[in-house]
This record gives C-alpha cells, sequence and structure tokens, in this order.
C-alpha cells in the first residue's frame, strides 16, 4: 500500500513537471535566432545626361568603397556590386535594375507578455529592436540617401512588438509560429 502511494505521487509530481508554464528566459532562447532582416533598396544606373552630380557624388562612396563599380555606356552609368553584401536584382530584359542591401535586422530583445492559453500552448508579446549591419553603420548617410524602398531603411528602425505563438510536446517548449 505504502509503495502504491509514493508511485502515485511520483507520478502526479512527473505529470505536474511536464505541465510547467513557460517562462521568458525560455521564450527568449527559443526566439534568439529569429532575425527579422530590414533590406534595402537602389537604383543600379542613373543618368549621364542630365548631369546628375546629386547621384554622381552619392554613388562615389559606395565606388571608392569597392561596393560597385560604375561604367558609363550611353547615356547612363550602370552599376553593379563588387561586394557580397550587395545583391543585383534583374528586371524581365536580364539587366541589372536595382541592387539590395541587408541594413540591419530585427532581434529579439524582450519578452514584454506571455500567456499561458492551455497547459500546452502560450503566446508572447516580443519587443524587437534594430541592429544595423556593418555594411549600413560604415556607410548609412549614402545608403539612406539612395534607398528607394517603399519604406526606406531610416524609417524602419524603431523598436516594433510582434506575437510568437509556442506549442509544449514531450521535447518541451517550440515555438510554433511569429508574426
Amino acid at each position: 500500500m505504502r509503495k502504491g502511494i509514493v508511485w502515485l505521487l511520483a507520478g502526479f509530481f512527473l505529470v505536474g513537471c511536464q505541465k510547467r508554464e513557460l517562462d521568458g528566459e525560455t521564450a527568449l532562447k527559443l526566439l534568439q535566432f529569429r532575425n527579422i532582416p530590414v533590406e534595402g533598396r537602389m537604383a543600379a544606373q542613373y543618368s549621364a545626361v542630365q548631369n546628375d552630380i546629386a547621384s554622381t557624388s552619392s554613388y562615389q562612396p559606395l565606388v571608392a568603397a569597392g561596393l560597385v563599380q560604375c561604367s558609363l555606356e550611353v547615356v547612363v552609368y550602370k552599376c553593379i556590386p563588387t561586394d557580397s553584401r550587395l545583391v543585383a536584382e534583374t528586371n524581365d530584359a536580364g539587366e541589372i535594375a536595382e541592387l539590395k542591401f541587408i541594413a540591419g535586422n530585427f532581434v529579439p530583445a524582450e519578452i514584454t507578455a506571455i500567456a499561458q492559453i492551455s497547459a500546452d500552448v502560450a503566446k508572447a508579446d516580443i519587443r524587437m529592436s534594430f541592429q544595423p549591419t556593418s555594411l549600413y553603420t560604415e556607410h548609412r548617410g549614402v545608403l539612406d540617401t539612395l534607398d528607394e524602398s517603399s519604406t526606406p531603411v531610416n524609417q524602419q528602425q524603431q523598436d516594433r512588438i510582434v506575437h510568437a505563438e509556442f506549442q509544449r510536446d514531450d521535447g518541451g517548449w517550440r515555438l510554433q509560429n511569429i508574426q
């Protein structure tokens, strides 16, 4: 009888351990490598006809830094990336139309709220902070001037809140989705 009570108590203890609530430290660890990239875009060409001094002077620091190479083709300067941190985007004709760059990433900074929905499901609000890449840090002024993104990079740097859902299974807590 005594042995049966011990096993019953041990069983209740183990079941209770499995249903542990999600804590902030565990949630942050599960989000550790879930970064949200912030991308910028700039034109890969500019006019030589209009004597576009602004464009010419804007691209010169990127040329001097070895990030792009620009050459005059008829009436247009066409630029190609010479650094792997810039990626060429082509148009339907196969010509380089834009240069993309990752300006930074939103990284998890703090869990602002956790709600335990059930024993095996939890939701959390996470404050994400912007961390610039070395490319963006070194060339911020020029990249901000040339950025033609629908929402420019310099307007995307404020902290933001994202929502995550976690599921608990036999292996512990897992991130299900993040929005």
